[in-house]
């Protein structure tokens, strides 16, 4: 199981899906994005999350599990290894059942901890989903990114330009700047440049 690797975006569904494949938490938002058309992914319906997932390489499977809290399913899994996603009211969490140890992982805990550490134990589960890799899956990487800048109404507004393998280009927000004049932008970035050398 990856730790969570937390980007810009902090809601539960783009974590878990961090957790499971390793990427950032914004890569997997733009998967969800791509699948539901949102810009802001924050809410994440399971249809959505079950598309954005096969689009990171991962099959989720629903299976059906006795039990009603998150503490009598995880038992029922604990010799079914493997990793699933477990919904819980307005939640996800991520568990991972390996070598008898159970662990478990969220936008909160950010790393995983074991599932008896978990304030969860008694919440009701909604649905149960295994994770597998798809068969020769090729996942898309970032293949270059570039930085770009642009500037209006004394605002320098900067993005990151992402390519990836599959040839799907995205933009990210890195920040922005209000100046007071354009004929600074020069010294600025003088000044700017002089933070790496510290």
């Amino acid at each position: 199981m990856n730790n969570a690797d937390m980007g810009f975006n902090h809601y539960c569904g783009p974590a878990v899906l961090s957790v499971l494949t390793g990427r950032s938490s914004d890569d997997c938002a733009y998967a969800i994005s791509c699948v539901n058309g949102n810009y802001k992914v924050k809410g994440v319906l399971v249809p959505d999350l079950i598309l954005a997932a096969d689009r990171l390489g991962y099959e989720l499977r629903e299976v059906q599990v006795p039990g009603s809290s998150l503490f009598m399913i995880a038992s029922v899994l604990s010799h079914a290894e493997g990793q699933y996603i477990i919904v819980v009211p307005k939640h996800y969490v991520i568990i991972e059942i390996k070598d008898g140890v159970i662990q478990l992982c969220d936008n909160h805990t950010k790393t995983p901890i074991k599932l008896q550490s978990s304030a969860r134990l008694s919440q009701k589960v909604e649905k149960v989903l295994k994770a597998v890799v798809k068969p020769q899956a090729e996942i898309s990487r970032e293949v270059s990114s570039e930085y770009l800048a642009t500037y209006q109404n004394n605002r320098i507004q900067i993005e990151r330009r992402i390519i990836y393998s599959d040839d799907i280009v995205r933009y990210v927000t890195m920040g922005s700047l209000e100046i007071l004049d354009k004929k600074h932008i020069q010294d600025i970035a003088f000044a700017m440049m002089k933070l790496t050398e510290e």
